[in-house]
């Protein structure tokens, strides 16, 4: 939905190790199918030819920029699936700019009432670094979807492989608490 006028603009991805957890059983309000929660946990953001983060941003290896983000809920008439989606939004030189713009997203949100008498918009607008107006395509609004929350996290600059290593690492002292019974 972004049009971009400037063509030497970086992209970034974000280096994001989610958990899911299955439901043991099939949820009987819904039907025949195990519903699922996720958790979202970013370990940071790192260049990438085709990242979904398109930003003018002068962001070197080791750089802190401020990350808005939503995570957002789906599902069908035989289960839900809370958290299932982590869409970013944009990338902020500071958090006052990503807290004005994650407002904008919230009152947006309220005033769209799928169930209700309000239109339903499928965009939103916000302010970006440069106080100019960028428009996202809501994703979270439909019949099944529904926004959970939009969050800013501080988030460092760094590699894939490097995130890939802490990820890997992270996974392992998962699995050692979970097989020693231990909390993690």
């Amino acid at each position: 939905m972004r049009r971009f006028d400037v063509y030497d603009d970086r992209r970034f991805d974000v280096y994001d190790d989610d958990q899911i957890w299955y439901s043991d059983q099939p949820d009987d309000s819904y039907g025949k199918r195990p519903s699922t929660r996720t958790e979202h946990n970013i370990l940071g953001i790192y260049e990438a030819e085709h990242g979904d983060l398109v930003t003018a941003l002068d962001l070197k290896v080791g750089d802190t920029a401020f990350l808005l983000y939503a995570v957002w809920s789906t599902g069908d008439s035989f289960g839900h699936d809370d958290g299932k989606y982590l869409t970013t939004i944009h990338l902020f030189d500071s958090r006052e700019k990503a807290e004005l713009a994650r407002k904008a997203i919230l009152d947006h949100n309220r005033a769209n009432d799928i169930n209700g008498n309000n239109p339903v918009s499928y965009t939103v607008v916000y302010l970006d670094n440069d106080g100019k107006p960028q428009t996202e395509c809501a994703s979270w609004v439909g019949y099944f979807e529904s926004l959970d929350d939009v969050e800013i996290e501080e988030v460092i600059v760094g590699t894939r492989d490097g995130f890939e290593k802490e990820a890997r690492e992270a996974s392992s002292a998962r699995r050692y608490a979970r097989d020693y019974d231990y909390r993690y």
